[in-house]
């Protein structure tokens, strides 16, 4: 929905997904060596983004990824605050995976990033559902990718409920959902997917995207044709391409 948009990424160090087919496995360690991350207090985080924006008057989007945001939920919160009322042309995006966090480590429910203080309208929330392909034990990786995908159906269900009573926004404005497909075994867990009453309710009301997956030297390796996919299977009508822009024209 922001393709081609000039952004600010900040990515954040600490994951509890860990995928197989992560192109910044880097980024899963919270202790990582100086050379590779760079330590900010959220004053400091803050001071930086601001100047960002100054230096930078066509940036109008920030996008906060990972790892997992999710894991710095109090300073983002604070964070995204203060730039919607300050900068409230900006939009601030989280790239999230539709994963379970457990509780003791943010305290609140996942997504629920004060929403009535934040300002709903501010944020844009680009979820990954994880498919098969992404999990390392196979023989659990159906069974766990389908509960985490209910889990965060009814995260993004709290989130149209919010967004449509309180403001009868399009909740199109705010979620994205996306899955990145490799094989045979990720058509098939989409498919099921597909059949959840959850899925049914919000699948006219979300943006979804299906993205092909790339290996460790950034080659495509989905066994799956896409664009065939997208234009003849009948279950995908209305989803979107999602392509790694920054991958194809050299940046990284």
């Amino acid at each position: 929905i922001h393709t081609g948009m000039p952004t600010y990424f900040l990515r954040f160090s600490g994951c509890n997904v860990n995928c197989v087919y992560c192109d910044t496995k880097d980024s899963w360690d919270t202790k990582l060596p100086s050379n590779k991350t760079i330590n900010f207090t959220k004053e400091s985080l803050l001071g930086n983004i601001k100047t960002v924006l100054k230096e930078n008057p066509n940036i109008r989007r920030i996008s906060f990824t990972g790892g997992n945001p999710l894991l710095y939920t109090d300073a983002l919160e604070s964070i995204s605050l203060e730039l919607y009322q300050n900068h409230p042309q900006t939009i601030v995006n989280y790239e999230l995976p539709g994963w379970y966090l457990e509780e003791e480590l943010w305290g609140v429910k996942a997504m629920d990033i004060d929403l009535y203080r934040v300002g709903i309208l501010h944020n844009h929330y680009s979820i990954d559902i994880k498919c098969p392909s992404s999990r390392l034990d196979k023989n659990k990786a159906l069974d766990e990718c389908l509960w985490n995908a209910e889990y965060t159906l009814q995260l993004i269900m709290f989130l149209y409920k919010y967004s449509y009573e309180r403001f009868k926004m399009n909740l199109r404005q705010l979620v994205s959902l996306k899955a990145v497909i490799k094989d045979q075994d990720d058509l098939d867990f989409l498919s099921k997917l597909m059949e959840n009453n959850l899925f049914k309710i919000l699948k006219d009301k979300i943006n979804l995207y299906v993205s092909p997956c790339f290996d460790e030297s950034n080659k495509m390796c989905s066994t799956v044709h896409i664009p065939t996919l997208l234009c003849h299977n009948p279950l995908f009508n209305g989803w979107r391409l999602s392509l790694q822009t920054h991958k194809l024209i050299g940046i990284q």
